[in-house]
């Protein structure tokens, strides 16, 4: 991660020589929303983890009626991720969840990849219900991509059913594969994973001071209040408690500066480039391609350089209406074989690094060699 941030910024910071400040500010405005809320809810998430919030969901979770077992678990955890990511986007998802989905994978004794494998793959592939699914479907329907303010639902939701079909054997398979091996269950730990500095009442108080801020912040995401808002005022809440309690939690690493950082090198790096007229080539052999080439194109772009420059580097090319549908399909659905591909999956990778499950890029990789063109192909043929 860190090679790979350097010659992001070193890229970036040579393209910003030639770039056009009128469209790296404009660039700016449209990331710096949903960069300042993965940052606010990382915070959330990060700090609710350390109280044991998450190991007090996993548990009520496994009382449900017919979540005691594997495939109670698995189900629980992919209907999660697709309505996670219908209603509050594909990143909210993976830093909501993805600890949910180490939890209950060692409650029961799986592969931790048997159930994070279904949130990172759902997330990115089920995203094209709605425009806050995924920040590229908001970038689409703000610059007037579709014909009336609902058009993009309606005439994404023929391939937003494919997809979630698409995701829904992906992650059944992902269950098959990594169910055949059981991992013996971890040795239960003391609850809330609080410092030894931190009193019984204390601990207790900020372990319900978290399920509260969680409680409370999901539904809001889901109102028209700005959800980079939301998300803030919920960071600015429980850092404010941990301060005076526990003020040794309130480090800088709760925050993925690293995925962050990527993501908006990558994004200004692109915004140079199309400013600077270099894209223009690219974009004339985009024209003309149609709705299978463009698609295509979107999910290779995706894989190499992160699907929101992606998009905005190939925005042009595309036709408005079915052709930046397919599009939409390239770096929303493709993005399944790179760690860099979507903001997403650095977010991921991050969130299984601090629960101490680091992933290898091959895992993800390989399985995505296969799934990432069955995927945008199928969904490409709905649109």
């Amino acid at each position: 991660m860190r090679a790979l941030l350097r010659a992001v910024l070193v890229a970036s910071a040579g393209w910003l020589a030639v770039a056009d400040p009128a469209a790296l500010g404009e660039a700016a405005a449209r990331l710096a929303p949903v960069l300042g809320f993965v940052a606010a809810i990382s915070v959330v998430v990060n700090l609710s983890s350390r109280t044991g919030a998450f190991d007090t969901v996993v548990a009520a979770l496994g009382r449900l009626p017919g979540m005691s077992g594997r495939l109670g678990a698995w189900a629980l955890v992919t209907g999660l991720a697709a309505v996670s990511t219908a209603f509050f986007s594909l990143d909210t998802t993976v830093i909501l969840l993805t600890p949910v989905a180490v939890g209950l994978a060692r409650a029961r004794g799986l592969e931790v990849l048997a159930l994070a494998l279904p949130v990172i793959w759902t997330a990115n592939i089920a995203s094209m219900w709605l425009p806050v699914s995924n920040l590229t479907n908001l970038l689409a329907d703000a610059a007037g991509r579709f014909d009336t303010a609902g058009g993009f639902t309606a005439a994404a939701w023929p391939v937003s059913g494919i997809a979630f079909l698409v995701a829904l054997a992906a992650s059944a398979a992902a269950l098959v594969v990594y169910a055949r091996s059981p991992v013996p269950a971890p040795a239960a730990t003391e609850p809330g994973g609080m410092g030894r500095d931190v009193g019984s009442f204390e601990a207790h108080r900020l372990h319900a001071l978290s399920l509260a801020v969680l409680a409370c912040t999901l539904p809001l995401l889901a109102t028209p209040v700005p959800y980079w808002l939301t998300a803030a005022v919920a960071a600015v809440v429980l850092a404010a408690c941990f301060a005076v309690t526990e003020p040794g939690a309130l480090r800088m690493d709760l925050v993925p500066w690293g995925a962050l950082l990527v993501a908006a090198a990558l994004s200004v790096a692109a915004a140079a480039v199309h400013a600077s007229g270099i894209s223009a080539g690219l974009v004339a052999a985009m024209g003309g391609l149609g709705v299978p080439g463009t698609a295509a194109g979107g999910a290779v772009a995706a894989n190499l350089v992160n699907n929101i420059p992606a998009y905005l580097a190939l925005e042009p090319a595309a036709a408005a209406g079915r052709e930046t549908l397919a599009l939409l399909v390239g770096v929303n659905v493709g993005p399944l074989v790179t760690p860099w591909a979507s903001l997403a999956t650095l977010l991921w990778f991050d969130q299984l690094a601090r629960r101490g499950e680091p992933v290898p890029w091959r895992a993800f990789a390989l399985p995505g060699l296969v799934l990432a063109p069955v995927a945008v192909t199928l969904c490409t043929l709905a649109v």
